[in-house]
């Protein structure tokens, strides 16, 4: 097959990677925000005394679940 008749072929499965894509970051995004709310029920479910033990603060749950999960 020539080049130029290789070139001009348009790529169907374009769009439908795309998608593809996206589809699965949906997906992961999702799953990462299941872990997150997952992760601030069980450290709800602390006491105070349990998070006195590990040296940390109740109010810092949520940064600690966002830097669990997401990492940031």
């Amino acid at each position: 097959m020539p080049l130029a008749s290789a070139l001009s072929q348009p790529r169907p499965l374009a769009l439908l990677d795309v998608l593809a894509r996206a589809v699965a970051q949906l997906r992961q995004a999702h799953a990462q925000r299941r872990a997150y709310v997952a992760l601030l029920a069980e450290f709800d479910r602390m006491s105070d005394a349990d998070w006195f033990d590990l040296g940390l603060s109740r109010h810092n749950a949520r940064d600690l679940a966002r830097h669990t999960v997401y990492g940031r």
